[in-house]
């Protein structure tokens, strides 16, 4: 989908939360103040309530092991979740976030790496520079595969691989410490909604791959005789109101 050389440097891309009205603008909300700082300073994330942070890490007996840990909280303005991954790894390093974001098994596939497939919309960017493309599924509803552009066009680099939102749209932002392999992103909402319709509660997978191969995805469980690839269900994800 995206081609780009990749500079293993720490980044800084700084979130510009969007306020809503405050009583001095006729309105009855104060002004927005976002849970989490996008700049690469991970303290804010320990002051959230940890009950409201869907959390998932790598077990042991994994089929992947290079994704550690992701964290996802939302509100009703962004989508924020951290990552802790194997540093330094070598190529271009992608996260992919896999999103069932209207919450129903009746729209969406890619069981590839989960047991419900049903994400309708993937976000895929850089590490370091997380303004992601935005994808929607086109294949068959509960359906494996690769099926996240229109299979009725031809596409490539002129039409960003099929992007339902091409890369750098800003909907996304990052910023972290790539030499430690930690990161933290945030998706904005308003953004997206004409076309991502967030439920109240959503789940979410994430895969990490260094030059297009995969290496480590988030949830998952061990490999069993059953399962080679260890699959888990997504991330449970319920928005802070």
């Amino acid at each position: 989908m995206m081609v780009a050389a990749m500079v293993l440097t720490a980044c800084k891309k700084e979130n510009k939360p969007t306020p809503k009205p405050g009583p001095d603008d006729g309105g009855e909300d104060a002004e927005y103040v976002a849970p989490i700082t996008i700049d690469g300073d991970f303290a804010d994330w320990a002051k959230l309530d940890a009950s409201k942070v869907a959390t998932a890490t790598c077990p042991a007996g994994a089929k992947y092991t290079d994704l550690k840990t992701v964290k996802v909280y939302a509100d009703e303005q962004y989508v924020f979740f951290y990552c802790e991954y194997t540093p330094n790894l070598e190529g271009y390093i992608t996260i992919d976030a896999f999103f069932n974001a209207d919450n129903s098994d009746e729209t969406g596939g890619y069981g590839d790496h989960w047991t419900d497939a049903n994400a309708e919309w993937l976000m895929e960017g850089s590490v370091e520079s997380w303004d992601c493309g935005l994808f929607k599924w086109y294949g068959e509803v509960g359906a494996n595969g690769w099926d996240w552009t229109d299979p009725s066009t031809e596409h490539g680099d002129w039409d960003a691989w099929g992007a339902f939102m091409p890369e750098g749209s800003g909907f996304g932002a990052s910023a972290g410490d790539l030499a430690a392999g930690k990161t933290e992103f945030s998706v904005m909402r308003a953004m997206l909604e004409e076309n991502v319709k967030f439920a109240d509660t959503f789940s979410v997978g994430f895969m990490l791959s260094a030059s297009w191969a995969e290496a480590g995805f988030l949830p998952c469980a061990a490999v069993t005789d059953d399962d080679a690839n260890g699959r888990a269900p997504k991330l449970v994800v319920n928005v802070v109101k």
